[in-house]
């Protein structure tokens, strides 16, 4: 049989299947102490993982249809005017095609009382709904600039024709594939000898390459940015690099808890709504040393938030704290106490998919056959399939809590 010889450092899908051993994503976990890499760790162990069919990839998502819209008039309404230009409450426009005939609303914040609006016809408009005033027996009255109309429910009559289809176009959410790689070379000598530790060399080596490796992705896999571009020192092809958690969450979900910002009050009002999306029972929260600090001094502040030991299935030391809105599964991150202790990140793990190229996550490739000198790397092909903006959350640049005054 012929002998195959490599130049160089060979292309990884020109390389012979047989010296393309298999996955070595739970060795990499092991020799660098998962600890070090949570995320990576808990994820593999949830099996989270997608096999893409490109370095391209997609995820969708679409919130309910609006239930509460505003008055955006600001002369106020008539009790006789059926016109009405609705808004967000924030100015933001064309919600009116969110409505339909027959949709009832409740004018104001009480939703057991007050004016009930019938939606008379299909919006002509993206901005005006057209509406019976006085339904169900309700007393027409003003309605004011920025009264909200909350949804109630739909009235179709006996025999009337079924109401007109309504669509929305979901959020495209993508990510790229990143190639990681991590080698490590020695001579034919160095690989024979022994170490203090009474390892070999050429562990001593892998060991270390194994450990750039998994922080690098880990890295990668919170504070990733998410970009495809021309390399001109890879002659002119493309380099992807994948989105990591705290590219995807929405922006009204990020918060700057600096100064006296962190308060139980804020903290409240952050964290309740993530129930809303997701999982709306647990999130997991990674935190940097500095941000655990400053949580913990809010729980022993607040009597009412309690703070339960969590028997973990990860391998990891965890607590949870019961909140009004989802609880949280807490745990100091290594990386982040060292980098950004200041940093909270509010996961959900059901909206989360680590995704890959090839039939491993993590694999060994022998890039030289050279009877002088042995040189081979990790490399893993992979990225993060993030999806519900709204259901994961980050708080950053936390110095301390703020009691309040």
């Amino acid at each position: 049989m012929a002998e195959e010889y490599l130049v160089g450092t060979a292309d990884v899908e020109a390389l012979p299947a047989s010296i393309r051993p298999g996955d070595y994503a739970k060795s990499i976990l092991y020799y660098v102490d998962r600890h070090l890499t949570p995320f990576t760790a808990i994820m593999s162990t949830l099996k989270k993982r997608e096999k893409a069919k490109d370095m391209k990839f997609w995820a969708y998502e679409q919130d309910i249809p609006k239930q509460q819209i505003y008055v955006n008039d600001a002369d106020g309404l008539d009790a006789d005017d059926t016109d009405i230009v609705v808004d967000d409450g924030a100015g933001t426009s064309g919600l009116a095609r969110t409505m339909r005939k027959n949709i009832l609303l409740r004018v104001g914040s009480n939703p057991a009382s007050g004016e009930v609006v019938r939606v008379s016809a299909d919006p002509a408009s993206a901005t005006t709904i057209v509406v019976e005033r006085g339904f169900a027996g309700t007393t027409p009255d003003t309605i004011a600039n920025n009264a909200l109309l909350t949804v109630i429910g739909e009235a179709s009559a006996e025999g009337e024709d079924s109401p007109t289809a309504y669509w929305a176009e979901p959020d495209e959410i993508f990510n790229y594939l990143q190639i990681f790689q991590h080698s490590w070379a020695l001579t034919r000598v160095q690989t024979q000898i022994l170490t203090r530790f009474a390892e070999s060399e050429e562990m001593r080596h892998k060991m270390q390459s194994y450990g750039q490796h998994a922080l690098a992705r880990e890295a990668a896999f919170l504070y990733g940015e998410r970009s495809r571009q021309v390399a001109p020192d890879a002659d002119s092809r493309y380099r992807q690099t994948t989105g990591g958690i705290a590219t995807f969450i929405d922006a009204g979900n990020v918060h700057d808890g600096s100064g006296a910002n962190f308060t139980k009050a804020n903290f409240k009002a952050w964290v309740e709504p993530l129930s809303n999306y997701g999982n709306p029972q647990e999130k997991l929260v990674l935190m940097g040393g500095t941000a655990k600090s400053a949580l913990h001094s809010m729980i022993e502040y607040g009597a009412t938030m309690v703070m339960e030991p969590f028997e973990s299935k990860w391998g990891f030391r965890m607590s949870r704290l019961r909140t009004a809105g989802p609880d949280l599964v807490l745990m100091e991150h290594p990386w982040m106490t060292r980098y950004h202790p200041g940093e909270m990140l509010i996961v959900d793990l059901t909206a989360l998919t680590f995704m890959f190229l090839d039939d491993f996550i993590t694999q060994q490739v022998t890039l030289a056959n050279n009877p002088n000198l042995v040189k081979s790397q990790f490399y893993s092909n992979c990225g993060l399939k993030a999806g519900i903006a709204k259901a994961h959350g980050r708080i950053y640049g936390i110095t301390t809590f703020t009691k309040p005054a």
